[in-house]
């Protein structure tokens, strides 16, 4: 750095615009034709529920807690060793 850049007693945040976020980033595209077109992208690990189904919850602590509900469920059966089902079949004489 050159001498006329003093930083002393600066102190940075650091990852202070890292956070993405949390309702997505707007993105436009230019279309050739002169045309727009404007889209909503969500960051990576976010997913977006419809309007139906978040009338059900509160938050996202509702929405995780419901969903390990569901996969412990699910969990539970898929160790649970498979019963033989009874195939039963009738007899023409």
């Amino acid at each position: 750095m050159r001498d006329e850049y003093n930083f002393t007693g600066k102190v940075g945040i650091r990852g202070k615009y890292a956070p993405q976020p949390r309702n997505g980033y707007p993105v436009v595209i230019h279309h050739a034709d002169g045309t727009t077109t404007s889209e909503r992208h969500l960051p990576a690990t976010m997913i977006a529920l419809d309007p139906d189904v978040q009338a059900f919850f509160s938050d996202a602590h509702a929405v995780n807690h419901a969903l390990r509900a569901i996969i412990s469920v699910f969990a539970n059966r898929c160790q649970q060793p498979h019963r033989r089902q009874r195939v039963l079949t009738t007899h023409i004489a």
